[in-house]
């Protein structure tokens, strides 16, 4: 009797192992797969004068997730950010796909947000045919040497046809200054497709966006706002209200 029982846990440790060991191999080969699904980019961006190359930061627009970033008529947020480092070169680890690239350099004092005045940057705003870049899964696209970066012209201000506009309030209905309102398609996702210059000392924001139907705005971090924009119109008075401190 005592040999069955001493049988029977033997059998069950061995179970225990062998299921552990099933579920191991399973979680290393899901992490194996997610991984051979990412790729790098990578490549060295200069001045004209090659030199205060660091600060740049490089942006990739996934091109299936959103429309394309050049164009003046709204500002689109970047999917991934690269820094370049003191010598002008970056890396960055991208899921498998297609991208169109934008490197900026902001003004001194200046925060993320839609390229403006006092910024470099690569490709122009108005590149008609800018290039797309291939990442592939377990693989490296070094693009080389980027140059030829210009200043930001003030033709190339988002000019917006379709949008949202209104005014960000504190808890007390003051306004805040400094803040970027985001568009997106979704509530819940994280990166939101469409964002806003800083706001004025007024609070006052205006977000371009490509074509009217319903979007969910917000101050980043805030519970969203569900507006709908018609085609061709500037949807007005869309005030939010920042619980948070900044």
């Amino acid at each position: 009797m005592l040999g069955k029982t001493e049988g029977s846990q033997r059998m069950k440790k061995w179970l225990f192992f062998a299921v552990s060991a099933c579920i191991l191999f399973l979680l290393v080969g899901v992490a194996a797969s997610q991984e051979k699904r990412e790729g790098y980019i990578t490549g060295k961006i200069v001045n004209g004068d090659s030199e205060n190359m660091s600060g740049w930061r490089i942006r990739f627009y996934d091109m299936k997730a959103g429309p394309t970033p050049f164009t003046t008529e709204y500002g689109r947020v970047p999917d991934f950010i690269a820094r370049s480092e003191d010598d002008g070169v970056f890396k960055a680890k991208l899921p498998e796909g297609i991208y169109h690239m934008m490197a900026l350099k902001k003004g001194p004092g200046k925060r993320l947000g839609p390229a403006g005045e006092g910024d470099l940057m690569y490709p122009p705003m108005d590149s008609t045919d800018p290039k797309a870049y291939v990442v592939k899964a377990g693989e490296t696209t070094d693009i080389g040497v980027i140059s030829g970066a210009v200043p930001f012209r003030k033709e190339w201000a988002v000019q917006v046809k379709t949008g949202i506009e209104g005014t960000v309030l504190d808890a007390e209905g003051k306004p805040v200054e400094g803040v970027l309102v985001f568009a997106a398609l979704r509530p819940e996702v994280e990166i939101p497709l469409y964002a806003s210059r800083d706001t004025d000392k007024d609070g006052k924001y205006v977000i371009g966006l490509p074509e009217g139907g319903q979007y969910y705005v917000s101050v980043w971090k805030e519970k969203p706002i569900t507006v709908m924009v018609k085609r061709g119109e500037i949807t007005k008075g869309i005030d939010i209200r920042v619980t948070r401190s900044r």
